[in-house]
């Protein structure tokens, strides 16, 4: 027996990404450091060089995203295949083979060396932000080049773990690499010591469906390996050595409500509208989840989902046979499905401009042979798809709703058809602020919370550092998002992005005046059922509170129940 389970139980708190509680033993998983001396170089004993090493390294990595593009059905957050796409141009750009080649000649032939004197040079390109914090782009660096220092030293940590749904995963970092090698191992828990709930590889964690948590100061020095644990995640907190909480645990278990049916997790109206509950899909294999979920309808459906599965511009052909894919599983109900939302940290390798600043429909008003293929697309995929939306991304003024409306009309003119309704994701502060004269423009809105959040807050969502600026509960975003849901179009403004998956936050969001919720498809019943619950009275003043947001973790936030 591990002298762990003779300690007492200590209480560790962390920050929600994915809610449940699951009980089992610690699997401790500290990521490979790119900068961390590995003495003599592995390179010694081999027989090829160190450029044919670095090569064969190279072409292994390109082949594992090159799959992870093709095959990846369980990202539903389609910015992974962009990073993907990303991950594999920097693998290809000749400037980065000069320098590898330039220090194998400096270092004597070392791959290792090379590898890591290069990357340390590629990370501190884009520096740290003031007080220490890593800039996003470096994080995603540091990530690619560990995976390739994983495939020079022929083994990875993650090839070492031995997983299984009795163990919790208690790592320093986790990077989106490593999420594809989690995804086939499925732990029963995740505890990460850093990280940020809005990072990439945090969010594509959520698609695990199972409780993680990050945030945890000092997890991996307080719990061992093979320590039992208690994670859970509806309280924002882990137990170690759980000696008298496990019963407590397992009888609240046996004593659970029982969730919803998804035929039974019917929306209902809060104050005479509707509220509807939609997913957030990206591929088939989400829109048959949304199905299965009972969800109301397709509340975004991003089209980068495609692009990103592509080296070129898809044909309009192609455009409408994929999206025909991706809804059949939801024919009857409404989608929405937005323009392509590349450029900025997001870039296409067939597009020359896609810098910071040009994302969006400012990147489609610069290249209409991006813009006229998917609205015409999107025009033939209404005959047989009635209930079809076209979402605008990166709105920031009413002329940018404008232009997208005179090509709708021209491309529907040109089809004899009739234009699709139309609408604009707010994601910048400018669009809240000028809803008025958005809405002129538009036939139904969008609030995207992340992007919302990090413009507002001056807070990149992907830094895996602790940033306490990102919240998207901060009264200065939900400010901005009670001004955008006028009482008047109530039926038709939606929120997407991770607040509208936080359970917690529904009856204020309620009381802001969102009226759809679009969540991931393993969301759907719980955001349905606190709806409900919020509409029956039995929660809603009690969780709403005085319109403040608590800070996390604080034990008065403590709520009940979860499953073992």
């Amino acid at each position: 027996m591990s002298s762990s389970n003779h300690q007492t139980e200590r209480i560790l708190f962390g920050t929600v990404i994915s809610g449940g509680i699951a009980e089992g033993s610690a699997c401790l998983f500290i990521n490979t450091n790119i900068h961390a001396p590995l003495g003599l170089d592995a390179s010694s004993k081999q027989t090829e060089d160190g450029w044919s090493r670095i090569k064969n390294a190279i072409h292994e990595q390109l082949q594992r995203l090159e799959y992870g593009i093709h095959h990846g059905d369980f990202y539903s957050d389609s910015s992974v295949y962009s990073l993907f796409e990303a991950y594999q141009a920097i693998l290809l750009d000749p400037k980065l083979h000069a320098d590898l080649q330039d220090e194998l000649q400096k270092n004597g032939d070392c791959a290792t060396a090379a590898v890591q004197s290069v990357w340390r040079k590629l990370a501190g390109d884009f520096g740290h932000v003031p007080g220490g914090q890593t800039q996003p782009k470096a994080l995603l660096i540091t990530d690619l080049g560990k995976m390739l220092m994983e495939s020079l030293i022929g083994s990875t940590v993650k090839e070492k773990l031995v997983l299984s749904k009795k163990n919790i995963l208690v790592a320093d970092h986790i990077f989106v690499s490593d999420i594809v090698a989690l995804h086939r191992m499925r732990p029963a828990a995740i505890v990460v010591q850093h990280g940020h709930p809005a990072s990439h590889g945090l969010i594509l964690a959520r698609e695990l469906e199972i409780p993680i948590l990050c945030q945890v100061q000092d997890a991996t020095r307080l719990i061992q390996q093979g320590t039992p644990l208690i994670v859970d995640a509806d309280r924002s907190l882990i137990i170690t050595n759980p000696a008298r909480a496990i019963d407590a645990y397992r009888q609240c278990a046996e004593s659970l409500p029982v969730v919803l049916e998804p035929e039974a997790a019917t929306s209902m109206d809060i104050d005479g509208t509707p509220v509807r509950v939609m997913a957030d899909v990206g591929c088939v294999a989400t829109s048959t989840q949304a199905a299965e979920a009972g969800a109301d309808g397709i509340g975004l459906l991003r089209m980068e989902s495609l692009y990103m599965q592509s080296d070129r511009a898809l044909r309009e052909d192609e455009i409408e046979q994929r999206l025909s894919d991706i809804l059949a599983p939801m024919a009857g109900k409404p989608a929405y499905v937005r323009l392509l939302d590349a450029g900025g940290d997001k870039p296409l390798p067939y597009v020359k401009d896609c810098s910071m600043g040009c994302r969006g429909i400012r990147l489609l008003a610069r290249h209409p042979e991006l813009l006229q293929p998917q609205l015409q697309a999107l025009l033939r995929l209404a005959r047989g798809y009635r209930q079809l939306h076209i979402l605008v991304p990166m709105v920031t003024v009413a002329e940018d709703m404008r232009f997208v409306r005179r090509a709708l009309e021209n491309a529907a003119r040109r089809e004899g058809l009739a234009p699709l309704p139309l609408g604009a994701m707010v994601e910048t502060p400018a669009a809240a602020l000028m809803i008025d004269e958005l809405w002129e423009w538009c036939d139904f809105i969008r609030i995207g919370s992340n992007d919302l959040t990090q413009y507002v807050m001056a807070a990149p969502r992907a830094n895996l550092s602790k940033d306490p600026y990102f919240q998207p509960t901060h009264p200065a975003v939900l400010k901005l998002i009670r001004m955008v849901c006028r009482p008047e179009d109530a039926a038709l403004t939606g929120l997407c992005g991770s607040l509208a998956d936080q359970k917690d936050m529904i009856p204020q969001l309620l009381q802001l005046g969102v009226r759809e919720f679009v969540v991931p498809p393993r969301s759907i019943q719980a955001i349905k059922q606190a709806v409900s619950e919020y509409g029956c009275g039995r929660q809603g003043k009690q969780r709403a509170g005085n319109g403040t947001l608590p800070p996390c973790n604080n034990p008065e936030r403590i709520r009940q129940g979860g499953r073992v």
